[in-house]
């Protein structure tokens, strides 16, 4: 019993997402077992613990962590609110908070890939939402198919180009291109690839930086500001100063705005 309440100890408080009954059950077994470890250490004997509506302490801590999830963002996981689509966004989250946790425990490999699939998996989502079926021109290594065939250093190239991401956002998410080397052996001993805390904190730092320059923003040009923008469902209403009312359909929350042909405007909104 001393050890199940140690193991429960150590579960991340991200994961205990009960409440009510459930939350009440896991105390109540808890705080029984601890008193009948006290009982039985003072003097002596081997009468059970108390139990709960019948049931015993162990049942009642099994049955509420059985309604826990398994894995969980860190709070501390950037929040990725542009992306509207829930489980998307949280595949993503957890996958960075799951790089982190792999950089606590040296495990740099680990922590390398996944970042690298984070930045991945952000770039495609943004290049998707805003509606971009073929690589933007001016892009020296062009890919042939659509966005979901694009390695990351194409999508970071597209990405820059269509301002949804900084140049330097882009140099430092480049350091990450390679990470899909390294999940072959062959591949990463043939190229002579390796991680270590460099590449892994490299890495992070590309996601981190993705990650702000998608975060929602608002930028207003002088000369063509939005009057008002309505949010219903998956759908975004823009209404511009002098235009028509513009419709888009908002998938992973990525919504761009275009204003009408003749004026100067062009405004990237993320939701």
């Amino acid at each position: 019993m001393a050890s199940i309440i140690n193991l429960v100890d150590d579960i991340p408080v991200e994961l205990l997402t009960i409440s009510g009954d459930d939350y009440t059950g896991l105390v109540v077994g808890l705080e029984s077992m601890g008193a009948a470890i006290e009982r039985w250490n003072f003097r002596g004997g081997d009468d059970p613990p108390r139990t709960l509506d019948g049931k015993s302490p162990v049942h009642l801590v099994r049955d509420a962590l059985s309604k826990c999830p398994d894995e969980r963002p860190a709070p501390t996981t950037t929040e990725l609110v542009f992306i509207i689509d829930d489980s998307l966004r949280e595949s993503i989250r957890l996958d960075i908070s799951s790089a982190f946790d792999a950089l606590h425990r040296s495990d740099f490999k680990a922590a390398t890939v996944l970042a690298g699939a984070a930045i991945e998996a952000l770039l495609l989502a943004a290049v998707q939402a805003g509606g971009h079926t073929s690589p933007p021109s001016g892009m020296k290594n062009k890919p042939r198919g659509g966005p979901e065939t694009w390695d990351l250093a194409q999508f970071i190239e597209a990405a820059t180009l269509l301002g949804l991401i900084k140049p330097e956002t882009g140099e430092q998410a480049g350091r990450a291109k390679n990470f899909r080397n390294l999940i072959h052996p062959g591949r990463a001993q043939r190229l002579s690839e390796s991680c270590d805390r460099g590449t892994a904190l490299a890495a992070l730092a590309g996601v981190e930086l993705v990650s702000r320059d998608l975060q929602p923003l608002s930028k207003k040009p002088s000369n063509c500001a939005p009057h008002s923008i309505h949010v219903q469902k998956k759908h975004v209403k823009v209404v511009m100063h002098g235009n028509n009312p513009q419709t888009f359909n908002c998938q992973t929350g990525i919504v761009p705005m275009h204003a009408t042909r003749g004026t100067q405007c062009g405004l990237h909104v993320f939701i």
